[in-house]
């Protein structure tokens, strides 16, 4: 089970309050860390990676959950379930006429006819 808590910096309200920076991308490659037995690390990668692409596509900052991985017979790391997500929404950074992502409510103007 890893417990996994955002990279929030805590200095100052302000600050706490920023985008927050699920930075994986200079930790050591996934095979590597495998071949050397870093499975804590591997696992820890893998939640950055998820609260990066659910900050960037869904607008959602994870801020707390807990991950269970398992190992298989061929030393395979699987992402088993998450549980315990605590999240924060980030306000949109740009609107489309005020519509939301699924064109409801829109302008008319929009549409084709």
């Amino acid at each position: 089970m890893v417990t996994f808590f955002a990279p929030i910096d805590e200095t100052s309200d302000s600050t706490a309050k920023q985008e927050i920076c699920y930075d994986y991308f200079g930790m050591e490659d996934e095979l590597s860390m495998l071949q050397n037995e870093h499975y804590q690390d591997y696992c820890m990668k893998q939640c950055l990676k998820i609260c990066y692409y659910l900050q960037k596509v869904r607008q959602i900052e994870v801020l707390q959950m807990k991950a269970e991985f398992l190992k298989d017979e061929n030393n395979n790391i699987w992402l088993s379930y998450i549980k315990e997500i605590h999240i924060r929404r980030i306000k949109a950074k740009f609107t489309l006429n005020n519509c939301d992502t699924k064109g409801t409510g829109g302008n008319d103007s929009m549409k084709t006819h």
